[in-house]
């Protein structure tokens, strides 16, 4: 059984991927946004799509994982061992289980052509396999 800082060592190499994956994909997007608009948006206006556009609703469960595990991440108890595996379950569930999730389709469907988001994945795999 791990302790409480390697859980917590764990958590934050997981979240860290989730977050370079998250702002991949949210940079492709925004960038597709740009060319298919021939404008540049600024930060409030991405941060406005990510929030509030119908388009992006497959990404938005992908922000709520990283604040759901960075919430646990940074709480003052110690980290459980039941906490940990529930971020665990949320991020295999999101992420790596074979299922027909809109995030899923749209995530497969990005990875072998979004710059660096094949790597990135690989670390979050290997977040995930590290020794209990």
């Amino acid at each position: 059984m791990k302790s409480t800082p390697e859980l917590r060592e764990q958590l934050h190499q997981i979240s860290t991927a989730l977050l370079r994956i998250h702002k991949n994909l949210l940079e492709n997007e925004m960038q597709e946004r740009e060319s298919k608009l021939h404008i540049t948006l600024g930060p409030n206006e991405r941060l406005h799509a990510l929030l509030n556009d119908p388009t992006l609703d497959w990404l938005r469960s992908l922000s709520q994982l990283v604040a759901s595990i960075d919430e646990v991440y940074f709480q003052k108890e110690p980290i459980t061992t039941a906490q940990f595996e529930t971020e665990l379950k949320k991020v295999t569930d999101l992420i790596i289980e074979n299922n027909d999730s809109v995030f899923l389709k749209k995530y497969r469907s990005l990875l072998p052509t979004v710059p660096d988001l094949m790597q990135q994945h690989g670390l979050l795999r290997l977040a995930l396999t590290k020794k209990k």
